[in-house]
């Protein structure tokens, strides 16, 4: 089947389109041209990328939940001939099914699963262990807030290279080095930059002067002080003093 022919049909009949959560279209021809068929592919979740996955002849694992999907996408692959001999379909969640699988060698992993907290990082976590180096990372659905802060941890990590963001709702990643899990709190920019604790360390400080001194410079005198007033109370529930009580 021709690419630009299933993509239109896809995309232009939404009426009768079999995948109401459908990848924006760039995505799609991403993850096409991205794979042949001694690529190595996982991914959480299942629908229009899994028969992209199929088309290409990967050797694919599909990890969700829904059975319905699945049955949904299978018919659609039978209509069409598209041949889905090597997907491996695991029909569970993702938190379920991921630390069991023998996972290695990965080319592409794509987090398009369940979206609530905390299923996106547990998916990145145990899924990007099996990404060689030089695998590629898609991390779909950014607008939503799991996805967007695992794309902001990311940036940070010095093992993963931002390649390309996609109107906002999906990013690629490059997988440059392993070790990444192995790290302690201090050692990840990210987690740094959020914490709340001044035990934490100076950068923290320096980023709340820094956006201090833009709002003050832009007259968003009521956003400063609402802001001040929110790390006050997060300062009375978790800083260095409350901690040492409950110690």
């Amino acid at each position: 089947m021709d690419i630009n022919e299933f993509l239109t049909e896809i995309y232009t009949d939404a009426q009768h389109n079999p995948f109401p959560f459908s990848l924006e279209r760039t995505l799609a021809q991403y993850i096409y041209d991205a794979t042949d068929e001694t690529s190595k592919t996982l991914e959480t979740g299942a629908g229009l990328s899994t028969v992209i996955f199929a088309l290409k002849g990967t050797q694919h694992t599909c990890v969700t939940p829904d059975k319905n999907a699945v049955v949904n996408m299978l018919a659609y692959c039978k209509q069409k001939n598209i041949s889905v001999e090597r997907i491996d379909f695991q029909i569970q969640r993702s938190e379920d099914a991921l630390p069991h699988l023998q996972l290695k060698d990965l080319d592409l992993v794509l987090i398009d699963g369940r979206h609530a907290f905390p299923t996106p990082f547990i998916d990145w976590y145990y899924a990007s262990s099996g990404l060689k180096n030089g695998g590629i990372l898609i991390i779909d659905d950014t607008n939503v807030w799991t996805g967007k802060i695992l794309e902001e941890f990311l940036c940070l990590e010095a093992e993963w290279q931002l390649v390309k963001r996609i109107r906002e709702r999906a990013v690629i990643f490059i997988k440059k080095a392993g070790g990444g899990h192995a790290k302690e709190f201090h050692q990840q920019p990210f987690v740094m930059l959020k914490s709340v604790s001044q035990d934490a360390g100076i950068p923290c400080c320096w980023r709340a002067a820094h956006q201090a001194l833009g709002l003050l410079y832009n007259g968003k005198i009521l956003t400063l002080i609402q802001k001040i007033i929110y790390r006050i109370r997060l300062y009375y529930y978790y800083g260095p003093q409350r901690q040492k009580k409950h110690k």
